[in-house]
């Protein structure tokens, strides 16, 4: 008859001071014992050991040390010796067995947060009016892992950019009017998150109309450390200014406007040379109804008219590369994390 090796801790065990917890071997492998069945329990003087024959029931009690031995000794023996090694030995076995386990269920069960089949911002497509990819549903899979960096890392991302212009104007000597900061606005001064939830995070497609719906609405929040910074920059002497790849049709200057000051960047500057008490900004910067050029190139224009204005470019700050690269570029540019999509 086959049986198994069994050493149960009935009970916590002291060993100099420190209480080990309760375990209970079983049936961990057959025939490693031989047909032996070996128990371990701890007795009035030290640890006991009664080795029992499987085949006849019978039993012979063992004593593992003299009462009158040293406990430390017993100790040494109950847990140093060949029962007590190979018990440790089976017990260190199913741990790391355990583990391994573990670890290789985790690893199966969740891709990859930078999997490229989730980086939407990366994705390939046909690139329409220099945007890419056009709406599309994300896999389940993709559609966690983007929320979980979103309602996560996301606005501590944006905190870290913000925080490092601040510090970059913070020591800026002698920022005066004629020293401009340009600001985009989808992703970096308002956040469209509320929109993402709703269409692209729920796996609904969108389409131009429900986009255009969305912006006209003027319903989206500022991103709280952009604003903060726009309020400082003004009150320091800098001229800040929107630069958007949002069309100039129907309605939308306006919505955006109001979308804006609702947000609380204040409004357009009545006089941009004098400091009004509350944050103004010099222009709201949009695209032509026909202009259907790269962004690449559209913001490079933009800000060319604004240098032969007078005006130093001292800073940038967007979403995409596309906001900040091309001639005119600022002295000092910054980007924001954009895990959603890439304009060109």
């Amino acid at each position: 008859m086959k049986d198994a090796l069994r050493c149960e801790f009935l009970e916590p065990v002291l060993w100099y001071g420190r209480k080990c917890t309760k375990t209970i071997w079983s049936e961990i492998q057959p025939i490693i014992t031989g047909g032996r069945h070996l128990s371990c329990a701890k007795g009035g003087y030290g640890l006991d050991m009664a080795e029992v024959d499987s085949d006849t029931g019978g039993s012979l009690q063992l004593e593992a040390k003299e009462a009158l031995l040293p406990r430390s000794e017993r100790i040494r023996e109950a847990v140093c010796g060949q029962n007590g090694l190979l018990a440790w030995a089976c017990l260190s076995t199913f741990l790391v067995f355990i583990f391994g386990i573990t670890l290789g269920f985790v690893a199966f069960g969740k891709k990859p947060l930078a999997e490229s089949n989730c980086l939407y911002a990366l994705g390939g497509g046909e690139v329409v009016d220099g945007t890419f990819p056009e709406p599309r549903i994300l896999s389940a899979q993709c559609r966690m892992e983007l929320r979980a960096y979103i309602v996560g890392p996301y606005l501590k991302d944006v905190k870290v950019a913000i925080d490092a212009a601040a510090d970059f104007f913070d020591n800026v000597e002698n920022a005066s009017r004629s020293h401009v900061v340009v600001f985009d606005i989808d992703e970096t001064s308002l956040s469209n998150l509320p929109e993402w939830q709703e269409y692209q995070l729920a796996g609904v497609p969108e389409d131009d109309s429900a986009r255009r719906a969305w912006q006209a609405a003027g319903n989206a929040p500022a991103l709280t450390p952009s604003r903060s910074l726009f309020n400082a920059l003004y009150h320091q002497g800098f001229t800040v200014t929107f630069l958007t790849g949002r069309h100039d049709t129907g309605n939308n200057r306006q919505s955006t406007a109001s979308n804006l000051q609702a947000a609380g960047y204040g409004s357009q500057c009545t006089d941009p040379n004098i400091t009004e008490s509350q944050p103004c900004y010099l222009q709201l910067d949009m695209r032509d109804p026909d202009d259907t050029r790269l962004a690449s190139v559209y913001k490079p224009d933009k800000r060319a008219q604004l240098t032969a204005r007078g005006y130093v470019i001292a800073g940038s700050l967007g979403d995409q590369w596309s906001d900040l690269a091309g001639t005119s570029s600022a002295i000092a540019s910054f980007k924001l994390p954009n895990p959603m999509y890439y304009i060109l």
